[in-house]
């Protein structure tokens, strides 16, 4: 049979909104993440591009899963509408507690690296110093202490005329 009854593509239509919903709770997953990112602007473009493939490549996999393989308008309308379900309802709630966790994890990583820099800084001025040390060390001359012993030739004479 070449077309669907109505409740196969009622059903369908309910599942491709789950879907939908499930592509805006990974849509909120992806702002999340340009949320930890320093330098918005610059990864928006990417994050959609990788956005879309990721949804493209989904729905590709429900499709064939859920209709065989074919791909008919109530399934794209479905999804759309129940990405926009999910956006103007949890996405909301999504992307508030989302944005106030990035802003915990931004002053923990800003906390982080900041004792990290302390401890580079300080291991730089023990190098330094021990440096300095070490260079006023290898200037000083060895002296002559007449207090040590070494081997000079008085000693070495003195001990060959005991032998003989």
């Amino acid at each position: 049979m070449y077309l669907d009854t109505i409740a196969e593509q009622s059903r369908v239509f309910f599942y491709s909104l789950g879907m939908g919903f499930l592509l805006g709770v990974i849509y909120d997953i992806f702002e999340f993440i340009g949320f930890l990112l320093p330098q918005k602007r610059l990864f928006i473009i990417p994050r959609d591009i990788i956005f879309m493939v990721t949804s493209a490549f989904l729905m590709f996999l429900f499709s064939l899963s859920v209709n065989n393989g074919s791909f008919k308008f109530h399934i794209f309308t479905g999804a759309i509408a129940g990405f926009f379900i999910c956006f103007f309802s949890l996405g909301k709630f999504l992307r508030r507690a989302f944005s106030s966790v990035a802003i915990l994890l931004k002053g923990f990583f800003r906390k982080f690296r900041r004792g990290i820099l302390k401890i580079i800084i300080k291991n730089r001025e023990k190098r330094e110093e021990k440096a300095k040390k070490s260079e006023i060390s290898s200037n000083l001359l060895l002296q002559d202490d007449e207090t040590m012993l070494y081997n000079k030739k008085d000693n070495e004479t003195e001990g060959s005329e005991e032998k003989e």
